[in-house]
C-alpha cells in the first residue's frame, strides 16, 4: 500500500515537471513573449525541466520490476530543484537585461524624455533619425525650441547627449541651432546644460556650439566653467603632450608659450598638473582649440568650488 501511495506521488512529480515544462517551451509562462532572447530562456528552461520530468515518470514505471527505482526517481526529480533556480536566475537576467534595452531605445528615441508632448517627440525622433528636412518640418509645430520635456530635458541638451555615442548627429545639433535653439538656455535642470554638456562631445560638436554664440565661459549641471573641465578631468597633460604648451587661467589659445605660475592660482596650477588618465587625448586637444580660440570672449573663468 505504501509503495502504491509513493509511486502515486512521483507520478503526480513528473506530471507537474512536465506541465511547467511545456508552459515554458510554448511562451505560456510569464513574460516569455517580450524579447526572442527571453522566449529562448524559456524554452531551454521549459526543456530541461521536461526531460527530468519525462525521465522521472519512466524510472516511477520501471519501479513495477524493481523496487529499487523508487529510490531513483526522486533523486532524479531532486535534480529539477538546481536547474529551477538556475533558470529563475537566467531568466530574472535576461528580464533586466531586455528592460535595460528598451529603456535604452526609449531614451535614444526621445521617447522616455518628451514622450508626453507630441510636438517635441516628433522633433526628437527626426534628430534621432539624424533627418535635417524632417527636423526642420517637425520644428515648424513647436513654438518653443526651449520648452522642457520630462525632468526639464531641452531638445538641443537631449540632443548634444545623444551625439556622445552617435557622432553623426551633430548635423541635427547644427540644424536645431540654425532654427533657432539657445546653446547658452538652461531652465535649472540638469538635462537642460546643453553647453555644458557639449565640452564631453566632438571637437566638432563644441565649434558648432561656439559658433552659434555659445559662451565659453559657461557652467555645467555642477558649476563647473567648462574649460576647467578639461583640467579637472585630467586633460590637460595630455594636451601639453600632444601640443607642447599649456593652458592659462583665461584659457589663451593652446599654441602659446607656457603660461607663468604667478599668473595662476594654487588651485589652477593643481588642476592644470593632474595625472594623466587614460583615452581621448586628441579629442580633448581639439576641444581644448576651440574654447581656446574664443579666448577673446573669456574674460573671467574662476576656478571651481571644492
Amino acid at each position: 500500500m505504501i509503495r502504491k501511495i509513493f509511486q502515486i506521488v512521483l507520478w503526480l512529480a513528473a506530471g507537474a515537471y512536465a506541465v511547467v515544462g511545456v508552459l515554458a517551451i510554448t511562451g505560456a509562462l510569464g513574460s516569455a513573449r517580450e524579447a526572442d532572447s527571453l522566449r529562448h530562456a524559456y524554452i531551454v528552461f521549459g526543456s530541461m525541466i521536461l526531460i527530468i520530468g519525462a525521465t522521472a515518470a519512466f524510472v516511477t514505471f520501471l519501479a513495477n520490476k524493481w523496487v529499487g527505482f523508487l529510490f531513483v526517481a526522486p533523486l532524479i526529480l531532486c535534480l529539477g530543484l538546481p536547474v529551477g533556480f538556475f533558470g529563475a536566475f537566467w531568466i530574472d537576467m535576461e528580464k533586466g537585461e531586455v528592460h535595460r534595452r528598451q529603456m535604452e531605445e526609449s531614451v535614444r528615441s526621445g521617447r522616455y524624455a518628451f514622450g508626453n508632448q507630441p510636438a517635441l517627440l516628433a522633433v526628437a525622433q527626426a534628430i534621432s533619425a539624424n533627418a535635417q528636412d524632417a527636423i526642420r518640418a517637425a520644428a515648424k509645430a513647436v513654438p518653443d525650441l526651449q520648452a522642457p520635456g520630462r525632468d526639464g530635458t531641452t531638445l538641443l541638451c537631449w540632443a548634444v547627449r545623444e551625439t556622445w555615442q552617435r557622432p553623426q548627429l551633430v548635423e541635427a545639433v547644427k540644424t536645431l541651432l540654425s532654427l533657432g535653439a539657445d546653446p547658452n538656455f538652461t531652465n535649472g535642470h540638469r538635462d537642460s546644460f546643453a553647453m555644458g554638456n557639449a565640452v564631453h562631445g566632438s571637437a566638432l560638436l563644441l565649434r558648432s556650439m561656439l559658433d552659434a554664440g555659445g559662451d565659453p565661459n559657461a557652467r555645467n549641471e555642477f558649476g563647473w566653467p567648462i574649460v576647467f573641465m578639461h583640467f579637472k578631468l585630467g586633460y590637460t597633460t595630455r594636451m601639453r603632450r600632444a601640443r607642447g604648451s599649456t593652458c592659462s587661467l583665461t584659457a589663451a589659445p593652446i599654441l602659446t608659450p607656457r603660461c607663468p605660475k604667478q599668473n595662476r592660482t594654487a588651485r589652477a596650477i593643481r588642476y592644470c598638473f593632474t595625472p594623466p588618465k587614460m583615452g581621448f587625448m586628441t579629442a580633448a586637444s581639439m576641444q581644448m582649440r576651440c574654447i581656446c580660440s574664443n579666448a577673446a570672449r573669456i574674460r573671467t573663468a574662476s576656478p571651481p568650488m571644492e
